[in-house]
């Protein structure tokens, strides 16, 4: 039973171990989370903890990224988004519905689909059958805990910086990341599996 839950979430940990390789990358590389990405004074020229704080200065002020159409049609959704999740009420709501939907249900259920679908192949059936997954998890929750402490900051930054740093490092913007991320790549996704999954299901063959 252990194992088949872990082989269903494996998915949220592999993803969730690449952000901690994405932000301990780039941490390292900037001298312990100093660099460019961590600073909350406005920058014309990148995001960073500022584009968090005021979405209307990414917004207006920074045109690079995402081609202007592309942006002008992603914008009106990510604003929706991040007021629903809001709905009006404190940050600490807002961080802990995004944390929730964003970081935990939607993940899960597109990491269950995935793996409903990967495992009709014969070649994906020893690693349910094995204990990766469970090492896995187990590694992922230990370096969290690490992390978290060592660089005392919370689940929620810690998720923020992940998109800042693929902000850095791509030459989009943060919204940009956002809107493709959760705007685009996950409802994709939360069509495409389940049309997969029925439609496609007499097509796999077990290999």
């Amino acid at each position: 039973m252990l194992k088949s839950i872990a082989f269903y979430i494996l998915p949220i940990i592999l993803g969730y171990l690449t952000v901690i390789a994405v932000n301990e990358t780039e941490r390292f590389s900037s001298n312990g989370g100093s660099g460019l990405i961590h600073e909350a004074t406005a920058s014309s020229i990148a995001c960073n903890w500022a584009c968090h704080n005021n979405r209307h200065h990414c917004f207006n002020k920074h045109l690079f990224g995402l081609p202007k159409g592309l942006k002008k049609m992603v914008r009106g959704p990510v604003e929706w988004m991040m007021d629903v999740l809001g709905g009006g009420r404190s940050f600490s709501f807002y961080q802990l519905a995004n944390i929730m939907l964003l970081g935990i249900l939607w993940p899960l259920l597109l990491s269950i689909m995935i793996m409903h679908i990967a495992k009709r192949f014969e070649s994906v059936q020893w690693v349910r059958r094995s204990i990766i997954p469970i090492t896995l998890i187990g590694l992922a929750a230990l370096l969290s805990v690490y992390i978290l402490q060592a660089n005392s900051t919370s689940i929620y930054d810690y998720l923020t910086e992940f998109i800042l740093t693929l902000s850095h490092w791509s030459g989009l913007t943060y919204y940009d990341v956002n809107a493709l991320l959760f705007i685009i790549m996950m409802p994709l996704l939360s069509v495409l599996l389940p049309w997969v999954s029925v439609f496609g299901k007499n097509r796999f063959q077990k290999i």
